[in-house]
């Protein structure tokens, strides 16, 4: 007797097209994210090779509405209220176009093995916030739906970014030191943490020498660490005593802010000008006040939906990074 004929399926169209499954099946579901060709190809082999999917036996109905993604790693979600501009300007321009919006968390094991959740998969687009892991995002935008990144984006990431102007922001930081009669300025940050820390602390030394000035022997820390505690115990080995203390120092991130200064008041040192690059809470102004860059998040965010809107519509198109201004609060 004669075998039953083996039913093709979604794991064997996928290794004869070499192409990853939800791709081909978000080509056959109609949905949009790749090229006509690509859509055409797999079409055609799932039809030649007897794939049978729901979409060719039931009726056309009307398009469902949109669903748009925003991931974030799950170690930020203490922190929700730092993006609360920036998720309000994305949910305020995602629902203007008509998409609904999923907030999707990433956690360390998901990342390790490179999962992609399915809130994220059932996704038609998504906004990926910063410090994702690098080697995770590529694995997201490979086999994700169409996306644009929150972050400066790796060279090796295949996708569109919008970002605040850290670079603008820092010579604003420098110009106003600078103005403020300082010819010795320190730095105190995290430039390793991320692509946009490293930024920074490069646009320190380019703002610099634009003044003629020059970064003063050991007057820079890396104050590595992740929590406050950490902080305070990195400047505090940094600083020793304080004898070698610049006038001013720029400071790269929220917390290295609140910790130099804690640090400068156990030492009793009221005559150092601070400045922040980063975008301060009301909470850390009570307690910190000092001058620091406003980001204009819920505007990025806007922009982020804007420019997703439109690779979706054009995925051929190359990709691009927008950088939006910051204002210096003094």
């Amino acid at each position: 007797m004669a075998g039953r004929k083996k039913q093709i399926t979604l794991k064997d169209l996928s290794e004869h097209l070499q192409i990853s499954p939800f791709t081909i099946s978000k080509a056959l579901s109609g949905k949009s994210g790749m090229s006509d060709e690509t859509r055409e190809l797999i079409t055609r082999t799932a039809r030649e090779l007897g794939y049978r999917w729901r979409a060719e036996s039931r009726p056309t109905q009307p398009e469902q509405q949109h669903r748009l993604a925003v991931v974030i790693p799950s170690r930020f979600i203490s922190e929700l209220n730092y993006f609360a501009d920036l998720l309000a300007g994305i949910e305020g321009a995602a629902r203007e176009a008509g998409w609904l919006l999923t907030v999707v968390t990433i956690d360390p094991d998901t990342e390790e093995a490179g999962q992609l959740p399915a809130g994220l998969t059932a996704a038609q687009g998504a906004i990926y916030l910063p410090m994702l892991a690098s080697d995770w995002m590529k694995e997201a935008l490979a086999d994700g739906p169409p996306a644009v990144a929150i972050t400066f984006p790796h060279r090796t990431w295949a996708v569109d970014s919008v970002v605040w102007d850290a670079e603008l922001g820092v010579g604003f930081c420098v110009d106003h030191l600078v103005a403020r009669g300082h010819r010795q300025i320190g730095y105190a940050g995290t430039p390793h943490a991320a692509s946009g820390h490293w930024l920074r602390w490069t646009a320190f030394q380019n703002s610099l020498r634009e003044h003629g000035l020059a970064l003063p022997a050991g007057a820079w820390f890396l104050a590595d660490g992740g929590t406050p505690d950490s902080y305070v115990a990195s400047l505090r080995q940094a600083l020793g005593d304080g004898s070698t203390l610049p006038p001013a120092i720029l400071c790269d991130f929220e917390m290295v802010a609140l910790a130099m200064t804690r640090l400068l008041g156990e030492l009793g040192r009221t005559d150092v000008d601070l400045v922040c690059t980063d975008q301060l809470s009301p909470s850390t102004l009570v307690t910190a006040p000092m001058p620091h860059l406003y980001y204009h998040r819920d505007w990025v965010g806007r922009r982020a939906v804007e420019r997703l809107l439109r690779r979706v519509e054009h995925p051929d198109e190359p990709y691009e990074q927008l950088r939006v201004a910051v204002t210096l609060r003094v």
